[in-house]
């Protein structure tokens, strides 16, 4: 794993070590705690906002450990409130993105059901349509089928055609059977 101050610039080092000292002569501690899975202590972020860390080459150059140590920590606290806001910028971009995706899904949907819905009452429209034409059809072709009152009548009349139509009625099923078998 890189070694996180050599990785670090001087330039970004050089403005803690400027920090004042307590009377002790000594920089402030901060309060630590061990970064999970990484190999260095992590500074707990306080309440003000960090600045940036700037030191030249001159001042890193006259600085001692505890100094190198505290601009550290002030840089990883500085660093740690850039990732909070660009993790929170990145959270808000993601929800309206997906806000304004979703609203175009939703909007794309509701066209697509419109479309389909339009297109199954129209379906349904020429099947009713279709429906009435053939009802008509067939109710003239019952009334075509049915002889009339009067028609019947005058069939009944003439005793020659009655008996004519009775052997043909009797002679109806042979024929039918002859076709049937050949």
């Amino acid at each position: 794993m890189e070694d996180p101050i050599a990785s670090t610039s001087a330039v970004a080092l050089a403005a803690a070590a400027a920090a004042p000292e307590d009377a002790s002569g000594e920089a402030d501690k901060e309060p630590v705690r061990q970064n999970e899975g990484a190999e260095w202590p992590v500074a707990l972020a306080p309440a003000a906002a960090a600045n940036r860390v700037a030191v030249t080459e001159q001042e890193l150059a006259a600085m001692d450990a505890n100094a190198i140590r505290k601009i550290w920590t002030e840089q990883d606290r500085y660093v740690d409130q850039l990732e909070t806001k660009c993790r929170e910028a990145e959270a808000a971009a993601t929800a309206a993105v997906t806000s304004g995706d979703l609203q175009q899904q939703q909007q794309q949907k509701r066209q697509d059901v419109s479309r389909r819905e339009h297109l199954l009452v129209m379906r349904l429209s020429t099947k009713e349509q279709e429906l009435q034409e053939l009802s008509a059809q067939i109710g003239e072709l019952k009334s075509a089928q049915v002889p009339t009152a009067s028609q019947l009548r005058a069939t009944l009349v003439d005793p020659g055609v009655n008996i004519i139509i009775q052997k043909l009625k009797a002679s109806l099923p042979k024929l039918l059977l002859t076709q049937t078998l050949k």
